[in-house]
């Protein structure tokens, strides 16, 4: 293929990925499917055609790039694979790239503790709740060892400090708190306690020694933590009043 019809290849399907167009992505790549893992330019840099529809909320082309061979972990942009770009544009709120990752999910269901862990990190409810409903329906993550969302949860760093942001930490909470009816998921541990302290993630870590689902085995560990910070008292308050003092 001459160097002109590949430049204007890659150039129709920048156009067809950017307007979401389902058809004209499809017939491009009968005609040339290499473009499927063709780096395109966008911004000054260069990204996947997978990426290209997460970052301009492209679903219809994106479940087009999916069925065609694109895959979640190829490569997307600056080193990261399309999950995980998918994953982060989705917790800003993306309604498209909600719909994009649930795709790539729907496609590889491996992928959901991976996508689930991620999720949560991004403090999203309504992200976290669109995984924890794939994850309930997919027989294949039934034997995957639990990861530790409690911990991923008390070590978000609060930077906004506002009621919303506190209020989306709760809702999490609750969230896999419900979902994890059989007591699957590893409690709180230390670290991710002393993270909470560290964070001023206050309402977070009360919500889950309410719940009983905190290991506090390095109770003295974690004290050493609280007399760190300029809060101390309010910190062994709330442990006092969950009887966790009691156990030194």
């Amino acid at each position: 293929m001459s160097n002109i019809l590949s430049d204007a290849l890659d150039k129709v399907m920048r156009q067809a990925v950017v307007v979401d167009s389902a058809d004209g992505v499809d017939t491009i790549l009968n005609i040339d499917s290499a473009l499927l893992k063709k780096r395109l330019s966008e911004n000054g840099s260069t990204v996947s055609p997978l990426a290209l529809a997460i970052l301009n909320d492209a679903p219809r082309a994106a479940e087009v790039l999916l069925k065609n061979g694109a895959h979640p972990n190829d490569w997307a942009r600056d080193g990261k694979t399309a999950l995980q770009v998918a994953v982060r544009r989705a917790g800003t709120g993306s309604m498209a790239a909600q719909t994009i990752l649930v795709s790539m999910l729907e496609f590889v269901s491996d992928l959901i503790p991976v996508a689930l862990r991620n999720t949560v990190k991004t403090g999203n409810p309504q992200l976290v709740s669109s995984i924890l409903s794939l994850m309930s329906d997919s027989s294949t993550v039934q034997n995957t060892p639990p990861d530790p969302l409690y911990d991923f949860v008390l070590a978000l760093k609060n930077k906004r400090k506002d009621q919303m942001n506190r209020q989306n930490q709760l809702e999490i909470i609750d969230m896999l708190h419900a979902w994890d009816s059989t007591l699957a998921l590893p409690h709180a541990h230390t670290q991710a306690v002393q993270y909470a302290i560290k964070f001023d993630n206050y309402a977070a870590l009360e919500k889950l020694l309410s719940l009983g689902v905190v290991n506090m085995e390095s109770l003295p560990e974690v004290l050493q933590w609280c007399i760190r910070t300029d809060q101390e008292l309010k910190w062994q308050n709330l442990l006092k009043l969950y009887g966790t003092l009691e156990l030194l």
